[in-house]
């Protein structure tokens, strides 16, 4: 194969010329093939016979003699009061001969078969062709679907194709190896100004121990506890998708039920609801999941409850960061609303988990404003209350890197609800 592909033409132009000249010469072939196979009287007799005038496209009675050469022949012509005219022979029927001869049927068939060929070759052709040119597009296509979730994928061949194909490999290639140096250099500077802003910050909390008035040392427990919060929001949302979590298939349900076990100690309001049969009959789970890696502190008090079956809803996704996705949603629900119901269902080829509250929601022109960087529904400066504006943030980039959505609303009877929808995967 590889040496066939060192004869075709290079460029794209010359294989599509290639591939119609190889479609005519074949087509001719087989046509002519066809006619003389089909013919019930066989091919035609060798050329002696032909040129006696004999074969299925002689006239009848066979052909003429031919006249001597600069012979003269007589024409009649009926024509009262003038002598009968003699003349050279000329072509053309003898003068009430009438009109010419019907085309044979046979050859009325042959052409018919002729076209018929052609015409199903250049389709089947057109078909083969366009499968054969398209092929490196696919490539380049599926291969810019994987880019968005592995950077790390094997590279494009680069020796495979026209030329025009193989030029655009290289660029994708090159395309490829840029983001993949750009990540790891963001994973890099992440990984410098944490140790370079966590350093300052152990320092003063060594430093605040040795406080001899309580209240004041209290004080200080709680700004540098707020600073670390900030700190750790603020690098999760710089690292975003450079995580080298690899993705693999996950059940959503089996994540949301580990992580209700874990918040069952925090005695948090975090509640699995079970939602109404489907079509099928299947119940759909739900789970819960408490603020599990989320930033800043929600308070305790009231206790966790968990009902419901758990049947599978699998995904393709990194489990630490969809973990980190639902969690901020709950801290987001349990601070705003007082608490959390989670939903988790199958819709339409996705698996969409959803989480409402009983808080006062949000106005709808300030809903996709919530999703910005910095941006907290409370306005004030308490961070007890208002977050660090990063939560939101976080998720929809998580989602978003899953090739899902993230959406808020408000719900119908009040609080605000968040639906996190995933591609379902198998």
């Amino acid at each position: 194969m590889k040496a066939l592909a060192c004869l075709l033409p290079r460029g794209l132009f010359g294989r599509l010329l290639a591939l119609l000249l190889v479609l005519l010469a074949v087509s001719h072939v087989l046509a002519l093939t066809l006619m003389f196979e089909l013919d019930p009287r066989g091919p035609p007799p060798p050329g002696p016979a032909l040129a006696a005038g004999a074969g299925p496209w002689a006239p009848p009675g066979g052909a003429p003699p031919a006249p001597a050469p600069g012979a003269w022949s007589e024409v009649g012509v009926a024509d009262a009061g003038r002598p009968r005219e003699v003349g050279m022979d000329r072509p053309g029927p003898a003068p009430g001969a009438g009109a010419p001869p019907a085309m044979p049927r046979e050859l009325r068939a042959g052409l018919l078969i002729d076209i018929g060929v052609r015409a199903a070759a250049v389709v089947l052709g057109a078909w083969i062709g366009a499968r054969w040119l398209a092929r490196p597009i696919g490539r380049l296509a599926g291969a810019a679907r994987e880019l968005g979730d592995d950077l790390d994928r094997a590279p494009l061949d680069e020796t495979d194709g026209p030329a025009e194909a193989r030029e655009a490999a290289r660029v994708f290639n090159a395309m490829q190896a840029r983001l993949r140096e750009q990540r790891d250099e963001r994973r890099r500077f992440v990984a410098a100004v944490s140790h370079d802003l966590r350093t300052p910050l152990t320092r003063l909390r060594l430093r605040s121990e040795a406080l001899a008035d309580t209240a004041e040392r209290e004080r200080f427990r709680r700004d540098i506890a707020e600073m670390d919060a900030m700190i750790a929001a603020t690098l999760d949302h710089l690292r975003g998708d450079t995580s080298p979590e690899p993705f693999a298939p996950l059940d959503v349900a089996a994540l949301v039920a580990a992580l209700a076990d874990d918040e069952a100690d925090c005695g948090r309001a975090v509640t699995l609801v079970a939602p109404a049969p489907d079509a099928h009959g299947a119940v759909g789970v739900v789970g819960a999941v408490g603020a599990v890696g989320a930033v800043g502190a929600v308070g305790a008090g009231t206790a966790l409850s968990a009902e419901g079956v758990a049947p599978r809803h699998v995904v393709r996704g990194q489990p630490l960061a969809l973990r980190r996705c639902v969690a901020n949603l709950v801290e987001n629900a349990l601070r705003y609303g007082g608490c959390a119901r989670l939903t988790v269902r199958d819709e339409g080829g996705a698996v969409v988990v959803e989480v409402a509250d009983d808080g006062p929601g949000i106005a709808p022109e300030r809903i996709e404003a919530m999703f910005e960087p910095f941006v907290r529904g409370e306005a004030s400066r308490n961070r007890a209350t208002g977050g660090v504006g990063l939560g939101l943030a976080i998720a929809r980039d998580i989602a978003r890197r899953h090739g899902g959505t993230l959406a808020l609303r408000n719900g119908a009877s009040g609080g605000l609800v968040a639906r996190l929808a995933l591609p379902a995967h198998g």
